[in-house]
């Protein structure tokens, strides 16, 4: 439902953004997941977007398809995006996540902090979005292997 809400122009600039970033400036990463030679999930990788939260990098994106949920893609994609910024010198990560999503557990599984919390706009519907934090990825690598 939340999906159906999307303002697809504005999602595709933004992606094209992301895209741009990567291919000019080598901002940021994008981590594929595969099984059979088949997409079934991406994970998207880069600076923290703001400045505000004294955090170095972010998880902006993260979507596995419902068949591959439970299935440790999503520990996977997390590892190689924490390979990712610990190659960037970076030692924080931030994600955003809509406070009635069902999968924030998978991020409350590995301890995070709660740093903010903010509406968001989607189609005609406003969500509450929650900012969590982990200030040493090292910490969060190891919660991830568990």
């Amino acid at each position: 439902e939340v999906l159906d809400g999307l303002n697809m122009p504005q999602k595709m600039a933004q992606w094209t953004h992301i895209l741009n970033e990567l291919e000019q400036h080598g901002h940021g990463q994008i981590v594929v997941a595969s099984v059979d030679r088949k997409i079934v999930g991406f994970a998207h990788f880069s600076q923290e977007r703001t400045g505000k939260y004294d955090i170095e990098g972010e998880l902006t994106t993260i979507y596995i398809l419902r068949d591959y949920h439970r299935k440790g893609i999503g520990k996977a994609l997390l590892q190689k995006g924490l390979d990712y910024l610990e190659s960037q010198h970076f030692k924080s990560m931030l994600v955003w996540v809509l406070a009635e999503n069902p999968f924030k557990l998978f991020y409350e599984s590995f301890n995070p902090v709660e740093v903010d919390r903010q509406t968001l706009k989607i189609g005609n519907k406003e969500h509450e979005e929650i900012a969590y934090a982990w200030r040493d990825v090292s910490l969060l690598r190891e919660h991830a292997r568990c």
